[in-house]
């Protein structure tokens, strides 16, 4: 089998958009749980200077997408 990285790359101008323009490193998958909010599971998201969760509903939604491009 053969695996190549996958990446999130924002749509929705609401979308976190990372300063250099990158799209962001796909590392996992997690349960999430924000304060006050409920658990929810999210892809973890590696943008080289940090980490950031992109909940699986957004991607579902059109607000980001998954590509095979860093850029």
């Amino acid at each position: 089998m053969k695996t190549s990285p996958s990446y999130i790359k924002p749509i929705s101008i609401n979308a976190f958009h990372h300063h250099d323009g990158i799209n962001g490193l796909i590392v996992g998958v997690e349960f999430v749980t924000p304060t006050g909010l409920s658990k929810r599971l999210c892809y973890k998201v590696d943008y080289l200077d940090m980490y950031d969760y992109i909940t699986l509903s957004d991607v579902a939604e059109g607000i980001y997408e998954i590509v095979d491009t860093i850029s």
